[in-house]
């Protein structure tokens, strides 16, 4: 779970930053995010941030959890040099700026944070963070057929059960975040294990549910196979 903490003294900037969560999170699955809204405990690899005050810095008690806080500040004080000091903090907001100024770091936050966000532990419970246009959508593991690299677009394509997802980013820096149920079977395709209904050995296609498919190598091929028999 995805969980955000505002509670500022300054009415106007406390306004700004929640109308901005909100609306970041408007296209994501509501039953992921809580915004202000906290348990009495956090399950393992919760992900909270917390936008709090620079003279009012008391930390909420946390455990388990991911932790980000954000400082806003009114006077620059040694701000800079509690950032140097503390990994948790990750950014700062100047309460005198403009809106348009705080909005934009806000949503920065935010969409550094949710591209990160992998929850840890049951399979089923696991999500992958995928930017495209304006939002970012949370998206089951359980729930993605294949990744397949489209050269001319220099994107990669996301094929799921429900709907397709295109964004920026290398099949290498996508399995760095998939449990081992994926496997590359091509220099530019990645499956799911779990999910391949059959393989063609004369055609070199793999099929999943819904009559989706995708081209593998010979040599991915017999890689497949042999991954696919040690699987249980």
């Amino acid at each position: 779970m995805f969980y955000v903490y505002c509670q500022l003294e300054n009415e106007r900037l406390n306004k700004i930053i929640n109308r901005q969560i909100i609306q970041w999170f408007y296209s994501i699955d509501h039953q992921e995010v809580k915004i202000s809204k906290f348990p009495n405990a956090f399950c393992y690899g919760d992900t909270v941030i917390q936008f709090i005050d620079e003279h009012h810095s008391e930390q909420l008690a946390i455990s388990l959890a991911r932790c980000y806080t954000v400082y806003v500040y009114e006077k620059e004080r040694e701000i800079l040099a509690l950032l140097q000091n503390s990994h948790e903090i990750y950014t700062i907001i100047d309460e005198k700026e403009n809106e348009q100024v705080i909005k934009s770091t806000v949503a920065l936050v935010v969409e550094k944070l949710l591209c990160q966000y992998v929850l840890v532990g049951d399979f089923n419970r696991r999500k992958l963070a995928i930017k495209q246009a304006n939002h970012v959508y949370l998206v089951d593991f359980n729930d993605i057929f294949y990744f397949e690299h489209v050269m001319h677009l220099r994107k990669i394509k996301v094929v799921c059960r429900q709907r397709n997802y295109l964004y920026r980013t290398s099949l290498a820096a996508v399995s760095d975040k998939l449990p081992s149920s994926f496997f590359r079977c091509h220099h530019g395709v990645i499956v799911n294990l779990k999910q391949i209904m059959s393989v063609n050995r004369q055609e070199q296609q793999i099929y999943f549910p819904q009559n989706k498919k995708v081209h593998t190598s010979v040599r991915g091929y017999y890689r497949l196979m042999k991954r696919l028999k040690e699987e249980p």
